[in-house]
This record gives structure tokens, sequence and C-alpha cells, in this order.
């Protein structure tokens, strides 16, 4: 029989493939456009902060608006605004005097789409997949490291193939995902929208302790991934002394990998495995990966640390997303919108932390290490950030406490 969800499943993991064009596109034609054009790295800062500005304002704003306006609807929208997004982009040079404020304003039209796709795609592949939720949820995800991986590698080789000046046109391809998605979501077949709840049901369930600690799980464990994910790429480079594009294929690229095939594995094997214990493991691991980056006097096991530390975080969003909406399972959308702000906010945060910290005069750490300040303060920081897996694991720790107490006090247990 064939499977009446298939355009829907196909539409979710195109999102997230959507999604990590967006989310990356910015940072490897950064030095491109900074070539052209003498943008400066306050410029690509701005454009950091517009991205999350954007995709939290969609998370916030649409949190509350799904289950009314419908996954369709909302589908089709992320896909208009992504296209809309990158056509604006590579329109820059022609429609604006000021190339980087069209850039930033596309910036900003293609991260609310891309906050959008957090508040509607895991809401939709959860309802679609009724047997198994835990792997498809991950396998869904596992759609952003591939998107990474070939954006960060088609996108390289482009400019390094075609020249600086080719950008615009690599943008304007990528933005056939855009109007890819917006076919499939006016095409698929959906399952029928939730009823919205009730006020008094969502602020139970908001206050519930079972959330309140998947929120801060996720802002944990979002922090762990994404900044070893953006960070990766820099410490090959600055830290490790490889070159840009080596940094960006070894770093970004081997850490996506990794991240990708732990989501994937876990995809293929979740009935078999207990995602709780994974999730305290994962984040335990990532801890490890942090500290031996951070300390190891080899280059090559600090890199293959980078990498590994996307096995290890590979399940703390989706992860997170599956566990809390097994704990409160009459949840609307609203509850996933949320998650992800938890987790934009925790990757923001911890990002700006690691900033401040490399930034910092690390003399001392330089001195007792025997290595160069700029080294000696990107090492710093992910020893630091090493805190935000271990957060992670105590937030999940205390989480699956919470739900086996509340599972053997229901009716049904």
């Amino acid at each position: 029989m064939p499977d009446p969800y298939r355009k829907a499943k196909i539409a979710c993991r195109t999102g997230f493939f959507l999604q990590a064009a967006i989310c990356n596109l910015n940072a490897v034609l950064f030095i491109p456009m900074a070539t052209l054009y003498g943008f400066t790295y306050i410029h690509l800062g701005t454009l950091v902060a517009v991205n999350f500005i954007a995709q939290v304002s969609a998370d916030v704003i649409f949190s509350g608006l799904i289950e009314r306006i419908g996954y369709r609807r909302i589908g089709v929208l992320t896909g208009s605004l992504a296209f809309l997004g990158m056509l604006l982009t590579a329109a820059a040079p022609l429609l604006f005097a000021d190339v980087f404020f069209g850039v930033a304003l596309a910036t900003g039209v293609a991260a609310f789409a891309s906050g959008l796709l957090e508040v509607v795609v895991s809401p939709l592949s959860d309802a679609i997949h009724e047997k198994d939720k835990y792997g498809s949820m991950s396998m869904t995800h596992s759609f952003y490291a591939w998107g990474q991986i070939a954006v960060i590698v088609m996108t390289t080789l482009l400019v390094r193939v075609f020249g600086a000046e080719s950008w615009p046109y690599i943008v304007l391809g990528w933005s056939a995902l855009g109007a890819v998605e917006i076919v499939l979501f006016a095409a698929a077949r959906l399952p029928a929208d939730k009823k919205p709840q009730k006020t008094k049901k969502v602020f139970r369930d908001l206050f519930s302790p079972v959330f309140l600690f998947g929120f801060l799980a996720i802002f944990f464990g979002a922090a762990a991934e994404v900044t070893m994910n953006q960070w990766a790429s820099t410490f090959a480079e600055k830290g490790l002394g490889l070159p840009k594009v080596a940094g960006d294929l070894v770093g970004m690229c081997g850490y996506a990998l990794f991240l990708g095939i732990g989501r994937t594995l876990h995809a293929r094997f979740s009935d078999k495995l207990d995602l709780g214990k994974l999730l305290i493991g994962g984040s335990l691991l990532a801890a490890a990966c942090y500290v031996i980056a951070a300390l190891s006097p080899f280059p090559a096991l600090s890199i293959a640390a980078c990498a590994v530390c996307g096995l290890a975080t590979s399940l703390l969003w989706p992860g997170t997303l599956v566990q809390t909406a097994k704990a409160l399972p009459s949840a609307g959308a609203w509850m996933f919108a949320l998650l992800a702000v938890g987790g934009d906010v925790g990757a923001a945060v911890s990002n700006e932390i690691a900033g401040l910290i490399s930034d910092t005069d690390a003399a001392s750490f330089a001195a007792l290490a025997g290595i160069g300040t700029q080294e000696a303060g990107m090492r710093l920081a992910l020893l630091c950030i090493a805190a935000m897996p271990l957060l992670a694991a105590l937030s999940h720790a205390v989480m699956q406490k919470i739900m086996r107490t509340s599972f053997r006090e229901s009716p049904e247990g």
C-alpha cells in the first residue's frame, strides 16, 4: 500500500535541507562578498544578529498560530519567504546602492523562513509518523546535516571554479529549494490540523516541570551542538593553522558528517535503543569532546574531537523534542515552537560567550600551554563551553526522573 504521506515526509526533509542552505550560505560566501564590496567582520556579526532576531521572531509569533493557520499555509509561506529571501540576496548588487543593506534585508526575510521551518516541520513530522516517532524525527533532522555538507562543499567549489563574482548565481541556484518546498506543501496530503488547545490546558503544560526541564535541555543541548558547528572551521583555521578551505571541509563538514551519521543511525536502530540514556550519554560525550579539543597538544586529535562532537550532539535537539512530546502527548504545535525558541536562544547565548572568551587576554593560558594568545583564547572558549553539554546531561537526567515518576503515578501506568 502506498504511503499517503510520502510527499509530506519529503517536504519535511527538504525543509531541513533548505534551512541548512539559509543558515550556512552567508558564512560560506562572506569572504567573496567581503572581497568585492568591502564587508568587515562587523558586517558579518550584524548578519548573524539579523538572522537570529528574524528566526526567533518567527518562532515566537507563530508558536500559537500554526494550529489556527494550518500546516499547509505555513509550509507554503515558508517556501515563499525562503525563495524571496534568496532571490533578494542574489539581486542585492542590482537593487540596492548599499549592497550590505540589501543582503541584510534579504537575510532577515530568509531567516524568518528558517524560523517558520522549525515551527512547522517538527510537529508535522511528529504527526505523520505514527509508528516510529523517535527514529523518524532523527531521520528528518539528519537532512540539516546533509544539507550543510552539500551547501559548504558545492558552494566552495563553485566559487573556486567560477570566481567570487559568481556568488549571486550560486545563491540563485540554491533558491530553487524554496520553490520546491512551495510545490511540495501545496500538493502533499497532510494530516488534519489539531484543534487549538484551551488556554488553561496550554498554561498547565507550559509550566509543568517536564516542559521546563525539556526547555533547559534543548537550551543547553543546542548550545553544545551549534557552538561546535559554528566554531569548528574557525578553530581548525586560526587555532590549528589549517588553510580556510581545509578548515571549512575538515571542521564544519567533519562535524556535520558525524551529526548526520548519528541521526541516521538512530533512525535505523531507534526501536532497540533507550533514547533517555542516549541523550545523557551523548551530552557527556560532547563535554569530553570539548575538553579534548581544547586541551589536546595534538592538532589531529583536536580536530577529531570536533568531528566526533557531531555524533555526540546529534540527538540533543530532535531527541529532546521527542521526549517532551512523549511526556506531553496532548500538547500542540506551540510546544515545538517554544522548544525551538529555547534552542535558538541557547545557541546564540553560547556563541556569544565563546566569542567573548576567545577575545579576552589569554596570555596566562597561552604561557601555560606554550601556544599563541589567539589559539589560547579559542581553546579557552571551547573549554568553558564544555559546561553546556554537562548542564544538558543534568537537565535530561532530571527530566527522565520526572517522566518515570509521572508514568508510575498515572492511572494507565
